[in-house]
């Protein structure tokens, strides 16, 4: 398993990390066939070769048969190797475009951004008078999502700008965004912590503007900074779970009791939960045979952690998509465009 461990997103690599070993545990006590174990390695979400490497040390050396990756900039940098080598690898928290071109051993948990982000980037430019800011963090994560926006918003955008990641002090870029008489601001963030800086800062400097965002508001770390100061933010947020599997809610209640304290993404357990036990289901089913595992995925269904799994033919976890919410007294309220 490849996860950021260090970067914005270790919080995230955290929680994989932790119900991994719970998961772990109740893979072996469910098998009477395998044993099962995850070997976590850090792919600091494709920052420099960090997930090359990994994937390298752990193809050639530990000898893995299935990676699990995270990020979209991992999962990048891996999946050609995954090819090559003939290794059945899922990702769980990549929502870039491309993902789904990457090739025939290459399955996704995560949900494909391209299809929801299209229609959200043409709402928000009308919502915001054609009169759209997008200022987003350089990752490749933001990335797709960044050029998705500008391409569909492409006669609305007054300014656009990319900052690298750890910025901290955002005062000239919302300055320049103020004077560009723009009425929208997309922030593509990779983190809750950068999101929730940009809000308050653009609330400091007095920019009365609409803001939209990218599923990060749903972190518990985002919610735990903000305060009150993104009262009505519209962003495109996580599917609303109408049934999940038993055995998820008692491992979920199980890492909650275990650690004294929720995960920043509980759908990142979720995405986990299905890539694990879809390969774990395949395994027990048709034995440990990547290539008879890659095909016996084309065709599993089962009821997992974001109700029925089962994927479609590029490896896309089928059933899922984004909703358009709103953050109402600092609750989050499905939202519809008018």
């Amino acid at each position: 398993m490849i996860t950021p461990l260090t970067g914005s997103l270790a919080s995230n690599g955290k929680d994989v990390a932790r119900m991994s070993e719970i998961i772990e545990k109740q893979l072996n006590l469910s098998s009477k066939k395998h044993s099962y174990k995850f070997i976590i390695q850090d792919g600091m979400c494709g920052a420099g070769a960090k997930a090359t490497n990994s994937a390298n040390m752990l193809i050639n050396l530990e000898k893995v048969d299935y990676l699990i990756t995270s990020c979209s900039g991992t999962t990048l940098q891996v999946a050609p190797i995954s090819e090559r080598k003939k290794i059945v690898t899922i990702a769980i928290l990549s929502s870039h475009k491309d993902i789904k071109h990457l090739g025939d051993y290459i399955f996704r948990t995560f949900i494909d951004v391209e299809n929801s982000i299209e229609n959200f980037a043409k709402n928000i430019a009308k919502h915001s008078n054609n009169k759209l800011a997008v200022l987003t963090e350089e990752n490749p994560f933001t990335f797709g999502i960044r050029d998705v926006i500008l391409e569909e918003a492409r006669n609305s955008i007054v300014y656009k700008d990319d900052f690298p990641a750890n910025t901290s002090d955002f005062s000239s870029l919302l300055l320049k965004i103020k004077k560009s008489g723009a009425k929208g601001l997309y922030i593509g963030a990779v983190s809750g912590r950068t999101l929730a800086d940009i809000i308050k800062q653009s609330k400091n400097l007095g920019l009365d503007i609409q803001i939209y965002n990218y599923i990060m508001p749903e972190t518990t770390s985002y919610r735990d900074l903000v305060g009150k100061s993104d009262e009505g933010l519209i962003f495109l947020g996580y599917p609303l779970i109408k049934s999940s599997s038993k055995l998820y809610r008692d491992l979920y209640d199980q890492f909650v009791k275990t650690y004294n304290e929720k995960p920043d993404i509980e759908f990142l357990l979720r995405t986990l939960f299905n890539a694990s036990y879809s390969l774990f289901y395949s395994i027990e089913n048709i034995g440990n045979n990547p290539e008879s595992v890659k095909n016996h995925l084309y065709r599993i269904s089962f009821k997992g952690a974001t109700g029925l799994v089962e994927y479609d033919k590029n490896g896309d976890i089928k059933n899922l998509d984004y909703v358009n919410k709103r953050i109402v007294n600092s609750k989050h309220t499905p939202y519809s465009f008018q």
